[in-house]
């Protein structure tokens, strides 16, 4: 298994699930259907999770937790005289690492 933690290309913007599964499987030998099917289940344990309240931390990665948005005021920008509200709801915040938040802001490192 490669210890370099860049495993796609740099100047690439979106990395798909699949380009995920592929490198996983290149590098570990595991088959791409299986990878798939696990982070599949991965991602169904997060979401089920997070639909009941439970808070997610990966260590040197960050966490994902819960927070409701409180209701606020909208307006239609084709219509700025009509005013409506935007009712509470919950969203879902990622706050990254310390060691993920050096990595990203290295210096010498181009921003995107």
């Amino acid at each position: 298994m490669r210890n370099d933690i860049f495993c796609y290309e740099q100047t690439k913007m979106n990395i798909t699930k699949l380009e995920v599964a592929k490198t996983i499987s290149r590098e570990t030998g595991i088959p791409i259907p299986d990878v798939l099917a696990v982070l599949d289940k991965f991602m169904d344990c997060i979401i089920s999770g997070l639909a009941k309240g439970s808070h997610f931390e990966f260590r040197n990665f960050g966490s994902f937790v819960i927070r409701e948005a409180r209701p606020r005021k909208g307006r239609n920008p084709k219509k700025p005289d009509r005013t409506f509200t935007v009712p509470a709801r919950k969203i879902v915040k990622f706050r990254m690492s310390k060691k993920l938040r050096e990595m990203l802001n290295q210096p010498g490192r181009e921003r995107t």
